[in-house]
């Protein structure tokens, strides 16, 4: 996740995040993990350490945030990390990475049939529905479709276009 973060983010992406030696692991409530420790950052000739914090919060079995903390914030890169002393006392963090889990649109399912229903009753007689592919589908087997994707975590496209001189909803997953 991290590492995915550092390539993304304009002043972190010129380095790499090789992995994390955890030097203490909190369980400080129910469903609360802290893991402090020292992140290896590299670029294309060093490594070196950097502190860091991962701190995650589960609801049951399920990561539902985690924050990674890295760098001291008295330092402006992690560049300058590299001749940190030992004695140096930490002012703060210097980059905060928050995520939280993809968790499905509940209601995705209910407004995509619906689009589907109203596609459907403003054309009774010939409802063109296809696929991503472009094959034909019949109602029953676009809404199918439906329920796989957004079940799946996905998401569905309605594309209203023209095949064969009538008009037609293609269902895709974008892009």
């Amino acid at each position: 996740m991290v590492t995915v973060a550092f390539q993304a983010l304009p002043h972190t992406r010129r380095y790499w995040l090789d992995g994390i030696d955890p030097l203490a692991v909190e369980f400080s409530s129910p469903g609360h993990l802290l893991v402090r420790g020292k992140a290896w950052c590299a670029d294309h000739s060093t490594q070196w350490l950097v502190p860091c914090e991962l701190e995650v919060i589960f609801a049951s079995e399920t990561p539902v945030r985690c924050v990674a903390r890295l760098g001291d914030a008295s330092f402006a890169t992690l560049d300058e990390h590299r001749t940190r002393g030992a004695t140096h006392t930490q002012t703060g963090w210097l980059h905060i990475f928050r995520f939280t889990p993809d968790t499905p649109d509940p209601g995705l399912l209910e407004r995509s049939l619906a689009r589907l229903h109203a596609w459907l009753s403003a054309h009774p007689d010939n409802p063109g529905l296809v696929a991503h592919d472009w094959s034909y589908l019949s109602p029953s087997e676009a809404e199918a479709l439906i329920r796989a994707r957004v079940a799946e975590g996905q998401h569905l496209e309605f594309q209203e276009t023209w095949l064969e001189g009538r008009k037609t909803l293609r269902l895709h997953h974008g892009g």
